[in-house]
């Protein structure tokens, strides 16, 4: 009885735990295989499922693998096989799909099977995450046909094999590949293929690959033939017709080339793909564009990885890690396709020291691949940096063959080097002790949409700190560790490494905690047990720059209550970018500490998140009755990126398998995930400080309004306003003075009473705004309108409606409505139906600003009646402003039917909030009425639809828009168009042309600012318009004819054939210059009919006005230059004067100046004058002395008994450039004389030829002894020759 007792409690024990481990399972079928049968794996026994129940299974299954048999609904025919897993959560429900399979070839009527033997299936089923699902083909009820089973959001890939005999007729695989919802029809033809050639220089790659799933590489396709022509490398392929194949090329240190095409069956829309060296080298491989504003905003410069959220993996001897690379931004063609193609990944392998090292980790990658195998080699520690290369992307239009470029640009950058991506493998380390506990917004990441969860991920947490700062402190707890290091990023030009780890930024706190301080870039933190095994964690930080903005008064730093408060941003990224089949979100900044009573503004942003002020903005509203005693300052703590949306929970993009890869997710969950930190906010907030304002307006009866933030304010009895800092909108009216409109600031330095002067502008009319007066009449009945107020009467007669017979008005001046608000002519009840003549006169000062309104214009409606009655607006050129919601124009806002409207322009600014916003007209919604010769030059800014010439071109409205041009500036959009905003009809808008292309093309010329403005348009849109060449930038309304000017170049110096036909566009007055280039005008070839002046389309003959130059060269130095043109008359250059020389004259100057360059010499030659010396007035010397020769006259010799007197005339230093004459005097001694001696001195005393007569007697003994004669007296002073008598 024990025993027993003791079996019924085991067996009640078996049976709860199998109960309990046991899942519910629902398998849902479909309206193809209406049943099934499933079995074990492991075991081959049937499980039992019970009965359906409208095609749903309810049973109970222990975990495991499982195979599903499905059963069309005839209950016997199988429809395939699939594998399935039953996992050990409670419940678990798998939906089964029928595909069926097959090809619409024939042969002679007989469609091809498989049974037949006409082709084969190969079919591949996987999870998006990768999982292969095993299947069998099975059969249809239809015959001829297969069928397979798959899972909902199963990805297949199905390839339909021709046999030999079909693929020896030229046939080649069908390849299909979906993601699935439903049960879907897999057909199709096989397609017959052709050849396709590409040439690429003989030393460059060329690939040819076909993709079927996301993140896998490509399936290559080889050549059939190649071969080397002279530099060229040609290559032969087979390709299929209507398949879409990719490409790659590159050449060793030169850019890496991609895109995709598909083969059409058409060979003038297939692709033409020859690759010349300069295709490699127009835009370098390392170059980096380190802008978020680059490639249309797109460009990030970073990357994903495919490793964990520590960016740490521990490995053994042996083991091979499969490395995965993601670009981002990813490069794709659009959005929605995502047929991306990665850039050239590099894996660089360093020590913790930061020297390269391959002794743990061992690289080996496919060129062009984003996987790469590490191979663990030896035990250690490796850190591994990946970069990438720019690339330049195409891709060509499948219906015309066009070539295209991706979407944001063709070229994109290298890496940004702050970004290079970083982790860390230990091989044969074993786990660490360590429990890092390092944690980010705990509080908000509760669910499963992060995969890291609250833990920090290295590559989707990043951590900002402000430019003005050092880095961001973030703490930590890392129980078991003895030691906490960092290494830090050192960020060269092309990609950061490391250079070791230090202590220094980690700081260890009392309460066990540390605290580390990350910088830009991707720092490394490693904690060690007391055995000296290592845990790491990666951390992504940037710095940024914020500014806070006071956004009702801009520049002010001053924050009221009442004050809109923007916390502006930037530097920031997308923490989950784009990835095709991953992540799809939107991303925003947010604080989820904010002080009380206040509410934060956001703003998303999908794709350009990092290069969006808008969507890195936190915006508020200081309350108005904020206590700003009690709370001084407003913080803003626990700031965060948060991303919104619908994609795989952030972090998956690490489990991706590279060989089933992803595919399109269409079972995405919302997201609401908070990533990183960004900085703390706090604002002071001071009470709010009025001042008294006046408003010092002079004109006669003026008034004024004066407004705040959009509230108008109220004068005192005084006349004083009262307001705060900030700006202010003053609008001031008076009669007969212009309405201005004025903005006004009271700046944060301001004290005591703030004045707004306003100086008066007179306008030539009474007008002020609302008076009106009757004009008279024509002899017609036409309304004769030369002022503002006549055209006011004229408008309010529209507007009544009360007139029997459609209004006619001729404007004989031009109108100035002064700014004053305005309501347009013609409303949708009273539209305005007859005819309105400008005659080329504008009105300007329009003013309208109803941000709420539609049909705003300076027409509202214009609307015939039939086509023997229709509403005609002409000759007007229209200046100003308007603002309003939808239907806007400068001219009119909406012409519906029987209306014409001829010769008008625009140079209003159009803003509108919503669509159907046109420079010239808002809206053009019936094909009854045309636009003709009208042009607009003013800018166009709205939320949708919108045109230079038209805002809204209805769908289905073949109106007649002819000569017509645009060169406003139109707020690019979706549905932006340089002519019409809708262009449904552009078929119907002929010669029309524009200097710029917007998102939507078509139905217009592109031309160029040089073309608008050189006439050819002019000439082209016809007698409606002129232009001055030279000086309007674009056609008018003139009387500027423009003549078209063929013209061939008679000159052997240009080489140019006489037949040469060439075109330029000139008004009556032929320019004297084409280009750079002076030239005269013929009537014949010979060139002997001068023609200055031209009054048609003439066929013309230039001479090219050649000029040279002329040099005239002076004693070896260019003493001037002159340039004159071949032929001319040359009158020779003036003798130069130059004292003391003779020019020689100039040698070699031409007559008429030549073709070529001339020089002439000439010299000057050193003059030589006479200088005479006269003794007592007879020539003692004559001699000839150059010019500037030194003049050296000596003592002269005199006769015997005769002193030397002096030279009478001054003598020169050097000679001058005339003769010289010098007199100089001597006479004869009477005694002794000429002896500057005292008697007492003592002398020595000799005849001439040396006899010593006397020797050191005194002068006075010895003078009066000495005979007549000549003799030489020496004493201690001198020596003198003296003569006695």
């Amino acid at each position: 009885m024990r025993l027993k007792t003791a079996f019924i409690a085991l067996m009640t024990f078996l049976t709860c735990a199998l109960t309990a481990s046991a899942v519910e399972v629902t398998v849902k079928m479909n309206a193809v295989s209406t049943t099934m049968s499933m079995k074990s794996k492991a075991t081959g026994e049937d499980v039992a499922v019970g009965d359906v129940n409208k095609m749903l299974y309810t049973f109970t299954a222990p975990p495991g693998d499982y195979v599903i048999t499905g059963y069309a609904k005839d209950g016997k025919t199988v429809n395939g096989t699939i594998d399935v897993s039953v996992g050990d959560s409670v419940k678990q429900q798998i939906t089964v799909l029928t595909l069926t399979a097959y090809v619409s070839n024939k042969t002679n009527g007989t469609t091809w099977t498989v049974d037949n033997g006409d082709y084969t299936i190969d079919v591949k089923v996987n999870s998006r995450e990768g999982v292969n699902h095993p299947i069998t083909l099975g059969q249809s009820v239809t015959a001829g046909r297969k069928t397979f089973l798959a899972l909902n959001g199963d990805t297949y890939s199905c390839a339909f094999i021709p046999s030999k005999a079909h693929a020896d007729e030229g046939y080649l695989t069908l390849y299909k590949q979906a993601t699935l919802t439903g049960n879907v029809n897999i057909s199709g033809a096989i397609p017959q293929s052709d050849n396709f050639t590409v040439t690429v220089p003989k030393d460059a790659t060329f690939e040819l690959n076909m993709k079927f799933f996301h993140f896998i590489d490509f399936t290559r396709v080889d050549p059939v033939k190649e071969v080397v022509e002279g530099d060229f490398r040609v290559l032969v392929y087979r390709l299929a017709h209507s398949q879409v194949y990719n490409y790659r090329t590159s050449m060793p240190g030169k850019l890496t080339q991609g895109g995709y095409f598909t083969m059409n069956k058409d060979v003038a829309k297939r692709p033409v793909l020859m690759f010349t060296k300069a295709d490699y080298e127009a835009f370098g491989p390392k170059t980096i564009k380190h802008d978020v504003q680059a490639n249309e905003g797109f460009e990030t410069g970073d990357i994903f990885v495919n490793v964990n959220k520590e960016g740490y993996l521990d490995l053994n001897v042996g083991d091979t890690f499969l490395a995965h690379a993601m670009r981002t931004w990813q490069l794709t063609e659009n959005s929605t396709n995502n047929y991306f193609i990665e850039p050239d990944f590099h894996y660089t392998i360093i020590d913790t020291d930061g020297k390269e090292s391959d002794s743990v980790i061992k690289v080996e990658q496919k060129e062009g691949s984003a996987w790469a195998s590490l191979k663990a080699v030896g035990a250690g520690t490796a850190i591994v940096l990946v970069t990438y290369d720019a690339i330049g992307l195409n891709f060509y239009a499948s219906s015309t063959g066009v070539k295209q470029a991706y979407m944001g640009g063709e070229y994109w950058s290298a890496i940004w080097p702050e970004n290079t991506a970083a982790y860390v493998i230990t091989v044969g380390q074993g786990k660490s002790a360590v429990d890092p506990q390092m944690l980010v917004n705990e509080k908000y990441n509760q669910g499963a949409l992060k995969v890291a969860g609250n833990y920090v991920d290295a590559e989707h947490d990043v951590f900002y700190y402000l430019d003005t700062e050092e880095g961001y402190s973030y703490t930590f707890r890392a129980d078991g560790a003895e030691e906490v290091t960092i290494a830090y990023p050192v960020i060269g030009e092309q990609m950061a490494t490391y250079s070791g780890f230090g202590d220094a930024g980690v700081t260890a706190n009392a309460d066990g905690s540390y605290t580390v301080l990350l910088k830009e870039g991707r720092q490394i933190v490693r904690m060690t047990d007391a055995s000296g095994k290592s845990a790491y964690q990666v951390f992504t930080a940037k710095k940024c720059h914020r500014e806070i903005v006071n956004v009702n008064r801009p520049g002010s730093k001053i924050f009221q209550p009442g004050d809109q408060l923007a916390i502006q941003y930037s530097g920031l990224r997308h923490p989950a970018n784009k990835l095709a089949g991953i992540y799809n979100m939107s991303a925003y900044v947010t604080y989820n500490g904010v002080p009380n009573g206040t509410s934060l503004i956001l703003s998303a942003n999908q794709y350009k998140f990092g290069s969006s002020d808008k969507a890195q903005a936190v915006t508020l509203d200081i309350p108005a009755d904020h206590d700003v005693a009690a709370e001084p300052e407003l913080t803003f703590t626990e700031g965060v990126i948060q991303v919104n949306g619908y994609g795989d929970p952030i972090g998956n993009h690490r489990i991706i398998d590279p060989r089933a890869g992803r595919s399109p997710n269409f079972t995405a969950v919302p997201h609401k995930t908070y990533f990183g930190a960004i900085p703390d906010v706090r604002v002071p907030v001071t009470a709010v400080r009025n001042f008294p304002i006046k408003v010092d307006f002079t004109a006669e009866n003026g008034k004024v309004t004066v407004s705040y933030l959009g509230k108008e304010l109220e004068a005192d009895d005084e006349g004083l306003y009262e307001g705060t800092y900030g700006f202010y909108d003053v609008v001031a009216t008076a009669p007969g003075n212009r309405c201005q409109r004025l903005r006004y600031n009271i700046p944060d330095d301001a004290e005591d009473l703030q004045t707004f002067n306003i100086e008066p502008v007179k306008l030539d009319d009474d007008w002020f705004g609302t008076n009106s007066k009757e004009p008279a009449t024509d002899a017609d009945g036409r309304y004769v309108i030369s002022s503002a107020s006549e055209l006011v009467w004229f408008r309010d007669k529209v507007n009544a409606g009360d007139s029997a017979e459609p209004l006619k008005a001729t404007l004989t001046a031009d109108i100035d409505l002064g700014d004053y608000d305005w309501t347009p002519i013609g409303d949708t009840s009273h539209p305005f139906t007859g005819e309105f003549t400008g005659n080329g006169h504008t009105v300007r000062g329009l003013y309208i600003d109803q941000p709420g309104s539609n049909m705003l214009g300076l027409f509202g409606s214009v609307k015939g009646t039939d086509a023997d009655h229709r509403a005609h607006i002409s000759g007007v050129t229209v200046y100003g402003y308007v603002n309003g919601n939808m239907t806007l124009g400068g001219l009119a806002a909406h012409v519906q039917g029987f209306a014409d409207i001829d010769a008008c322009a625009n140079y209003a600014e159009i803003h509108g909030a919503r669509n159907g916003v046109g420079g010239l007209i808002g809206a053009l919604t019936q094909k009854t009425s045309t636009v003709t010769n009208c042009y607009n030059a003013g800018s166009v800014f709205a939320e949708s639809t919108r045109g230079g010439i038209v805002g809204n071109l209805s769908n289905g409205c073949d109106v007649t828009i002819s000569n017509v041009f645009n060169v406003g500036v139109i707020e690019d959009h979706a549905n932006g168009h340089a002519i019409a905003g809708s262009t449904y009809a552009v078929g119907n808008i002929t010669n029309a042309y524009a200097i710029a292309d917007y998102a939507k093309t078509g139905g217009y010329t592109l031309v160029t600012e040089a073309r608008m403005a050189s006439g050819e348009i002019a000439y082209r849109l016809g007698s409606a318009f002129g232009q001055k060449i030279g000086e309007d930038a674009h056609p008018v309304f003139s009387d500027d004819k423009v003549y078209k000017v063929t013209y061939s170049v008679v000159d052997a110096v240009a080489a140019a054939a006489e037949d040469e036909g060439l075109t330029l566009y000139s008004n009556a007055d032929l320019p004297t210059r084409i280009g750079e280039q002076e030239v005269l005008w013929y009537a014949d070839a010979a060139l002997t009919q001068p023609v200055t002046v031209i009054d048609a389309d003439s066929r013309l003959y230039v001479k090219n006005l050649y000029t040279y130059t002329l040099t005239y060269v002076l004693d070896g130095e260019t003493y001037k230059e002159e340039t004159h043109y071949e032929g001319e008359a040359i009158a020779p250059e003036a003798d130069p004067v130059r004292e003391g020389y003779t020019f020689s004259g100039w040698e070699g100057v031409p007559e008429v100046m030549p073709a070529g360059n001339v020089t002439v010499t000439g010299s000057f030659a050193v003059n030589s004058y006479r200088l005479t010396l006269y003794l007592n007035n007879e020539v003692y010397k004559d001699e000839m002395l150059e010019y500037g020769a030194a003049v050296v006259v000596d003592e002269p010799e005199v006769p015997e008994g005769c002193r030397f007197d002096g030279w009478t005339d001054a003598i020169p230093a050097t000679m001058p450039a005339h003769d010289v004459d010098i007199h100089g005097t001597y006479t004869e001694l009477s005694g002794i004389a000429g002896i500057l001696v005292d008697a007492d001195e003592k002398v020595t005393v000799c005849t001439p030829s040396g006899i010593v007569l006397y020797a050191d007697k005194p002068w006075g003994d010895v003078r009066d002894t000495l005979a007549p004669g000549v003799y030489i007296v020496r004493s201690a002073a001198a020596v003198t020759k003296v003569c006695v008598k």
